[in-house]
């Protein structure tokens, strides 16, 4: 039986959480965090070497050392700590681990990665416009990640973490649907 999104998250957290507080504690956080997450997306990108992760017969102690071998000559730090994640047992949550080392690092340099959404794509003053806005709004540096969604028809849906302010016209049609049809 696998455990859940959030049991994955909850255990992760945990690694995450002491692999962050050992880079801090030497001033390497941007490298250890950097490293460990282009191991993750090397992996991510290869099939064989995720089934070779996933096989029984592949002993947590190679695990390690494919780990290390992979960040050879990367941070030592960085080593180590993939090398213990896979001693452990929990190669399998690199990719949970990863993303909240990355959110760790955003929190700490005061930043926010906004996922915009828009019809069209949004021209350099645009960008700005909303980055400010963001900005304004949160007190923190702003990131966006953009995405086109032709189905939005116009206007922009903008997503921080769990927050979501959907300012799109489908959006704006759906409601007044809604509404028409319970009147």
């Amino acid at each position: 039986m696998s455990a859940s999104r959030t049991e994955r998250l909850q255990i992760a957290s945990r690694y995450a959480e002491a692999v962050f507080s050992l880079a801090e504690a030497a001033g390497k956080e941007e490298a250890v965090v950097a490293a460990l997450v282009g191991m993750n997306h090397a992996l991510a990108g290869n099939g064989e070497a995720m089934r070779a992760l996933a096989n029984p017969l592949f002993t947590r102690t190679a695990k390690a050392e494919f780990f290390t071998g992979l960040l050879a000559g990367a941070e030592a730090l960085a080593q180590a700590a993939a090398s213990m994640i896979a001693r452990q047992g929990r190669a399998d949550l690199l990719p949970e681990i990863s993303e909240l080392l990355v959110k760790k690092l955003a929190d700490k340099k005061s930043e926010v990665t906004a996922e915009v959404t828009s019809a069209r794509a949004l021209g350099a003053a645009e960008q700005q416009a909303v980055a400010a806005a963001i900005a304004a709004a949160t007190g923190k540096k702003v990131q966006l990640k953009l995405t086109q969604d032709e189905s939005a028809i116009g206007g922009i849906k903008i997503r921080l973490g769990s927050h979501l302010v959907d300012g799109t016209v489908k959006t704006a049609l759906e409601q007044m649907r809604r509404q028409l049809l319970a009147a």
